[in-house]
């Protein structure tokens, strides 16, 4: 299974938000699972980077994975579409209030009945353990909205 980055553009037209990704192409053979590396990654936290680096390749590369790594490394992103308006506003309050217990808020931009995420954390710059378990969170909260 290849490691999943950032879709095209033409996939997600709202790209000029998140900006688009620097990080070159990577290639895998399709026979062996490749993982994660510290290297592949920018780490807010280097203490945690064993779990950091585990934790993502969960998300990234796991079964069902939806999640991508942003440029360089620094974050998570991906897109949440809703059957409706009022499932994603409910998707995007939710998220809303467990960013506030957890002070951890994403960069994200809505239209209509789509969400783009991104998790990274700006101090210090990178991939953190907040980010990890707010995109389960966000994976989490999406199934018990209807996410299409």
């Amino acid at each position: 299974m290849p490691i999943k980055l950032n879709p095209t553009p033409s996939r997600l037209p709202y790209r000029h938000f998140l900006g688009p990704s620097t990080r070159p192409a990577r290639h895998f053979s399709s026979t062996c699972a490749p993982h994660l590396s510290r290297a592949d990654l920018t780490l807010s936290d280097p203490s945690a980077a064993q779990r950091i680096v585990r934790e993502a390749t969960a998300l990234v590369e796991g079964e069902g994975a939806k999640w991508h790594l942003s440029a360089h490394g620094a974050g998570l992103e991906r897109p949440f579409r809703f059957k409706t308006f009022g499932a994603t506003w409910a998707f995007m309050s939710e998220v809303a209030e467990e960013c506030k217990r957890q002070r951890h808020h994403p960069e994200w931009m809505n239209v209509y009945t789509r969400t783009e995420i991104r998790w990274t954390t700006h101090e210090p710059r990178g991939l953190g353990v907040k980010d990890l378990a707010m995109a389960r969170f966000c994976d989490e909260c999406g199934a018990r909205h209807g996410e299409v």
